[in-house]
Order: structure tokens, then C-alpha cells, then sequence
């Protein structure tokens, strides 16, 4: 009597143990009962094996059928709500990341340097070989020289690439080539005679790509586009108030 008292309780417990919503203790003693019962394993295996609908939609065989169909669907549902959630929930943020416009202190995260030291770079075709023209803005640039370049980048907006995301990854290789452009502007920001930030432009059409890296942030280069217009007028200044090399 004892054998069956414990097989009925068994028989009660199989539909949590199966949906593994039982308890440890209850999941034990189930798994316990399970090795020396063949009964029981039995009635465990019928409850995975898919139920073929009976001819008779009515009795015991029709409402475990309802049962387990109800059961499959609801997990099935469960399983396929989660992952679109995950999947809205990434482009969301992809789109959120790369969209939604940032400003200079954000992008760069270092305090207002007090000097800047510059390069422009233009490249021309001629015979189909490449000539360079260099400005070099020295470090002799002052307070104000440096103020009117910074004035440049803070009024400016900015986009992330979506690549950016990977520079959070160690070890993996960054890759901020740009091909095909015909100017570049590199650019060192100085605060007490130390290199703090390397920004890097290129002209690419209406758009401007920019490459931050900031010498204390371990995690490599980050890429930024912006209008064109932020290349052209620090060009103009290095132009101006640089030597040509």
C-alpha cells in the first residue's frame, strides 16, 4: 500500500517536475521514486511522448491531450516573446547609438586643452601619381589660436559608428583606415605639456569621418561622423595660421 500511496503522489508531482517548476527537495524526491519505478517512469515517458488526438473528444485520454497541447503552446509562446523582445530591444539600441547626435565633451571626455598642435594633409592627381601638401600648425599656437580651434569642435555634432561597440572588446583590432579621401587633418590637444586626445578627420563627401583616441582610454579609437563643414573650417585655420611644409 505504501508503494502506491507514493506512486499517486508521484503521479501529482510529474506535471511540475516536467515544466521544472517544482522545488529542489521535490524535484529530489521525484527523481529519487523515478529509479526503482517503472510505473511511474512510464507515466513520465507517455507525458513526453506527443499525444495523438483520439476520435472522441471527451474523457481522460481527450483532456490530457488539452492539457499538454495548452502546455507546449504556452511555452512556445513564452520562448518566442523573449526573443523578439531581445531582438527589438537591439535595434533599438543600435539605432538609438548611431542616430541620436553627441556633443565634443561627450565624444572626447578630456578637459579643455591649452594648446593644439595640427597638421593638413591634401593629396592631388597629377599623371595619376599622388602629390602631397602639407600644413603644419606648430606648437607655438596660443590661447586664442586654440580657443578658435576648439570653438570649432564643440559646435559640431556628432554620430557614433555602430563599430564603436566593439572597441569595448580587448584585444580586438581596430580598424580606422579610411581609402580613396583627399584630405586629413590630424590634430594633438595639449593640457600641460601633455598629449591628452589625438582627433583625426577625413573628408568623405557632404560627411566628415572623425577619429577620436584618447591617450588614457585603454580601449583603442573611436569613430564619430559630423557634417563636412568642421574639416573645411579647421583646415582653413591651419591653412592660415600654419607653415607649409
Amino acid at each position: 500500500m505504501k508503494y502506491e500511496v507514493e506512486c499517486g503522489v508521484i503521479h501529482d508531482l510529474l506535471p511540475l517536475y516536467e515544466d521544472g517548476a517544482a522545488s529542489e527537495e521535490t524535484t529530489q524526491l521525484v527523481r529519487e521514486h523515478l529509479k526503482d519505478c517503472p510505473v511511474c517512469r512510464e507515466e513520465l515517458r507517455k507525458m513526453r511522448v506527443p499525444i495523438s488526438m483520439p476520435a472522441e473528444k471527451d474523457g481522460e485520454l481527450w483532456e490530457r491531450y488539452k492539457r499538454r497541447q495548452d502546455q507546449l503552446r504556452r511555452k512556445k509562446n513564452i520562448r518566442t516573446a523573449c526573443v523578439l523582445f531581445l531582438l527589438a530591444a537591439v535595434v533599438v539600441f543600435c539605432l538609438c547609438y548611431t542616430f541620436i547626435p553627441r556633443n565634443w565633451d561627450w565624444v572626447s571626455g578630456v578637459t579643455e586643452p591649452d594648446r593644439v598642435k595640427g597638421t593638413y594633409t591634401y593629396t592631388t592627381f597629377q599623371s595619376g601619381s599622388p602629390e602631397l601638401d602639407i600644413w603644419w600648425l606648430n606648437n607655438a599656437s596660443g590661447a586664442t589660436l586654440t580657443n578658435v580651434v576648439m570653438d570649432v569642435l564643440n559646435d559640431a555634432t556628432y554620430r557614433a559608428e555602430l563599430g564603436n561597440l566593439l572597441s569595448y572588446i580587448p584585444f580586438l583590432p581596430q580598424d580606422t583606415s579610411v581609402e580613396g579621401l583627399e584630405g586629413s587633418i590630424v590634430l594633438d590637444l595639449v593640457k600641460d605639456n601633455v598629449t591628452v586626445a589625438n582627433v583625426i578627420l577625413y573628408n568623405v563627401g557632404k560627411d566628415c569621418e572623425v577619429h577620436v583616441d584618447v591617450w588614457d582610454q585603454p580601449y583603442g579609437t573611436f569613430s564619430y561622423h559630423t557634417d563636412r563643414e568642421i574639416f573645411d573650417q579647421i583646415a582653413a585655420i591651419i591653412c592660415e595660421y600654419g607653415e607649409k611644409q
